[in-house]
């Protein structure tokens, strides 16, 4: 089981749109009459941002020599690098084999992506009981210790807004069991993992971890069961002129922006209130090769409908269209 991370996720990896394009399910507003109303915060609001380029990530081999003693395995271990990491980066190299039952490491330098996966650093619960599986306070500790043996430098995590407080999720993962005595069932806590998003000047990137990030997962006494990287070379390409606020709010006016199917037909919205606006960097998940990472802005916002008000959650450009400066 995983508690709270579908929900994350469904909520992070919605596609933005750009302006005059539809939101994958989304509905233009099309209307000139409505009403809205901008709520959220914007003292903070960025005049310019950055476009990046993706290039050629290198891992120190430090950090190549670190991975190899978590997951211990030598150089001499290293096997045929499977199609789906070969494919996508020529340079991977990996150890192990990609097999549900036994542990591998795949290290992509090219993509800034690394993957390791350990099923026997957690229990299957009745056979064998978990033995000292971290809680969230500790699963935290050693995410951060593992996080600097990467050579990930703490100040490029992303913080929760307007602090400096890093910005973590958790996953707790639990077997269950039928107690052939008490005729219950038994769930127990095998795994406990922890999200480190990455910030790119100053701005989070959206999505959680593979998005750009770092996951962790300790199993029994604080043994790594999961460790996945996702930590593309960025590269400053453009430096661009963002849109306003109001400009973003005229867009929803006149129906160049297009929300949501879940706001529903435009012609039913007599009001909408912007309440959360928060610039963010789009990465691709994972392992999928890209050639610009790009900021844009994730919006919660509130439509009035005769039916009652609907909350969701939608994107939008961040970026001007018709200047740039380098």
């Amino acid at each position: 089981m995983r508690s709270g991370v579908a929900l994350f996720l469904a909520l992070t990896c919605i596609q933005a749109a750009a302006v005059g394009d539809d939101l994958s399910g989304g509905t233009p507003v099309s209307q000139t009459n409505l009403t809205v109303l901008w709520t959220a915060p914007t003292n903070s609001w960025p005049d310019r941002l950055w476009v990046y380029k993706v290039a050629p990530q290198e891992f120190a081999g430090p950090v190549i020599s670190n991975l190899l003693r978590i997951a211990s395995f030598a150089m001499s271990d290293r096997t045929k690098v499977p199609p789906a990491f070969a494919e996508k980066d020529k340079k991977a190299l990996f150890f192990g084999e990609l097999d549900g039952h036994y542990k591998h490491l795949a290290i992509c330098p090219t993509l800034g992506y690394v993957d390791y996966y350990d099923p026997k650093a957690a229990s299957d619960g009745y056979f064998q009981p978990p033995v000292e599986v971290p809680n969230q306070e500790k699963t935290t500790r050693l995410g951060l210790k593992y996080i600097r043996l990467l050579g990930v430098d703490v100040s490029q995590l992303a913080v929760k807004p307007g602090t400096d407080d890093l910005d973590l999720h958790w996953d707790r993962g639990t077997v269950g069991y039928l107690d052939q005595k008490t005729k219950t069932e038994v769930n127990l806590t095998n795994t406990f993992g922890v999200f480190f998003r990455r910030r790119i000047d100053g701005i989070n990137v959206g999505g959680i971890a593979l998005n750009g990030g770092v996951f962790l997962e300790f199993g029994n006494t604080g043994r790594v069961r999961v460790l996945q990287v996702y930590w593309s070379n960025l590269k400053p390409y453009e430096l661009r002129d963002c849109v306003s606020p109001d400009q973003i709010a005229e867009w929803l006016r006149t129906g160049r922006l297009a929300l949501p199917a879940k706001a529903g037909p435009p012609s039913q919205i007599t009001k909408l209130t912007v309440s959360f606006a928060m610039p963010y960097y789009d990465n691709k998940f994972g392992d999928e090769p890209e050639n610009f990472v790009v900021p844009k802005v994730d919006m919660v916002a509130t439509a009035e409908r005769p039916d009652g008000p609907v909350t969701f959650q939608f994107q939008a450009p961040m970026l001007r269209q018709d200047t740039k400066q380098k």
